[in-house]
């Protein structure tokens, strides 16, 4: 027969499980996860612009290691659109002859 104290001491248990599942998760995002990571700190990486196309779907452009790379992106993938050596100065990637605007519409060839 199941007794009231039964039931109290089977939540007690349960609740001393939980809390060593939830520190030993907290532990390992702490230290195991984070030292992981630190890989990727080292790549030179800054998101020069992002505009959205249509929900969801984004043009971006990135500067990787004086890389510049307009990339196509959406749900389910990213797609490279152009690369350039030389990073453009803030006001081209606005306006201009040779903004990332214009450098898509002639690498889709719309006029």
């Amino acid at each position: 027969m199941i007794t009231a104290w039964d039931v109290i001491r089977l939540i007690f248990y349960l609740g001393i499980l939980l809390g060593l599942m939830y520190g030993v998760l907290y532990l390992m995002r702490k230290y195991v996860y984070r030292s992981q990571g630190t890989g990727a700190s080292h790549l030179n990486m800054k998101v020069l612009s992002t505009q959205m196309i249509m929900p969801k779907k984004f043009i971006s452009a990135v500067k990787i290691e004086g890389h510049v790379y307009i990339l196509g992106i959406t749900d389910y993938s990213f797609t490279l659109l152009d690369k350039s050596d030389a990073a453009p100065e803030p006001e081209q990637l606005i306006s201009g002859d040779d903004s990332v605007l214009a450098r898509l519409r002639k690498s889709i060839k719309i006029s």
